[in-house]
């Protein structure tokens, strides 16, 4: 299962859960913005 979409435990355990899934899924957008990033800059696009 995704983290944020179950949990065990207590309520806070679910902020900390959903925190964590926002993260998992920004992270790698950021990664591939920043190849691309690059790689116009290298190829002067």
């Amino acid at each position: 299962m995704l983290p944020g979409v179950s949990h065990h435990g207590s309520a806070d355990s679910v902020g900390r859960q959903t925190t964590l899934s926002v993260v998992q899924a920004i992270f790698p957008v950021i990664v591939v913005d920043a190849v691309f990033s690059v790689a116009f800059n290298v190829l002067d696009l």
